[in-house]
């Protein structure tokens, strides 16, 4: 009786071997380079906080104000050209409600200070990509590097991560990484939608590169072959090996997804009800109702919304429950301004095109040709509340 004993070509087990230590390793690839600096270098100039194994834990001034700066200079960072380090990673766990900037000077502009808006993150405990390039005023060398945090309501925040990177290889593939092993919270579109990436159509899908790959490792499952000479160009337990590597590497973006949630879930089964709500995308909205809701005294009163944000809008109207409230959908203006009588609320919702003359005292309802005379009773950068006189 013959037996045969399967040997692999030295070639073709090279080859698979390399794939397989590539896959292996694509996660755990080289960090670009960034600016150099350590969080704990940066100073705290306005509020309260403490720098810990975590980062630096902060409480905002009576303002809801918190400001971080660092010298480059004074702490040895000579050569940071903003043309350079133009993609900034941060992560600031602030419960969602909390406003991000960042500040910098330049040498070339001397004293004169800049700042940028940074979209807030509802991804917890994953930090979030801005890339500066093309925005004003970013080149030159900096000087001064700050941040600054706008907390409502006295919310202590967690600065994590605060850093400039160079672009390169290494740095987009762990951005693309993140994309695809990131958690962000549920959101109503997945029902219907799994887009396989942190944000909607972010880079590539992993499915079709995992696919990509066990393709190319094929083919050089069959170079080997061929130049192998081998009688038989496909060994079906290499292929096996292929398919069981590239499964394995999409479930493991899978688990760590799943793993991220439970670590969410566990910490907000210690949080009371409104700790949670602060906590997920409705908190900047839940904390502005929670801040005006003292100003209406009656509970009987209405109160007519206008704003060009749909869910912000229909947010705000639902938090403001039991109260009458009026929402018309696409609500740019009230269909009806002549029912607004004196005593209603108006609750303006940024971005609006209702706009407050302070000198005359009218808010302006723009698209419906009236002007209500008002006296605002609170604001703050979500929103106001105005009385009708």
């Amino acid at each position: 009786m013959k037996v045969s004993v399967y040997s692999p070509q030295p070639l073709g087990l090279y080859l698979v071997r390399l794939l397989a230590f590539a896959m292996l390793m694509a996660p755990y690839g080289a960090r670009a380079a960034d600016a150099g600096w350590q969080l704990s270098q940066f100073e705290l100039t306005i509020g309260q906080g403490d720098y810990g194994a975590e980062g630096w834990r902060l409480r905002p001034d009576a303002e809801g104000k918190i400001y971080l700066t660092l010298d480059l200079d004074e702490v040895g960072i000579a050569e940071t050209d903003l043309a350079d380090f133009h993609f900034l990673r941060y992560l600031v766990d602030s419960g969602g409600a909390a406003q991000t900037y960042l500040l910098w000077r330049t040498e070339e502009q001397g004293e004169q200070l800049f700042q940028y808006r940074l979209p807030s993150s509802a991804v917890r405990r994953a930090s979030r990509l801005q890339d500066m390039q093309g925005k004003p005023h970013w080149d030159g060398r900096a000087t001064m590097i700050g941040v600054g945090i706008f907390s409502p309501g006295g919310q202590e925040v967690l600065l994590r991560q605060f850093t400039l990177n160079r672009p390169g290889l290494s740095f987009q593939a762990g951005e693309l990484i993140n994309q695809w092993a990131g958690h962000r919270p549920r959101k109503p579109v997945d029902i219907n939608l799994y887009p396989g990436t942190l944000e909607f159509r972010k880079g590539p899908l992993p499915v079709l590169v995992f696919a990509v790959l066990f393709g190319a490792a094929l083919l050089l499952h069959l170079l080997a072959s061929l130049l192998a000479r081998r009688d038989s160009l496909l060994d079906w337990r290499v292929v096996g090996v292929l398919a069981l590597l590239c499964w394995i590497g999409l479930d493991l973006l899978w688990q760590t997804r799943l793993g991220r949630q439970a670590l969410v879930t566990l910490e907000q089964r210690e949080l009371t009800v409104t700790e949670r709500v602060l906590a997920s995308s409705d908190g900047p909205i839940f904390q502005m109702v929670e801040n005006l809701r003292p100003f209406i005294s009656d509970d009987h009163a209405r109160v007519m919304l206008l704003s060009e944000a749909d869910e912000a809008g229909m947010l705000a109207a639902y938090y403001l429950s039991p109260l009458n409230t009026f929402w018309p959908k696409k609500g740019e203006h009230l269909r009806n301004p002549e029912r607004v009588q004196s005593g209603d609320y108006l609750l303006v919702i940024w971005p609006s095109r209702a706009s407050f003359d302070t000198r005359r005292g009218v808010l302006d309802l723009v698209g419906s040709g009236r002007d209500v005379p008002v006296k605002l009773l609170y604001a703050d950068t979500r929103g106001s509340l105005f009385q009708a006189i």
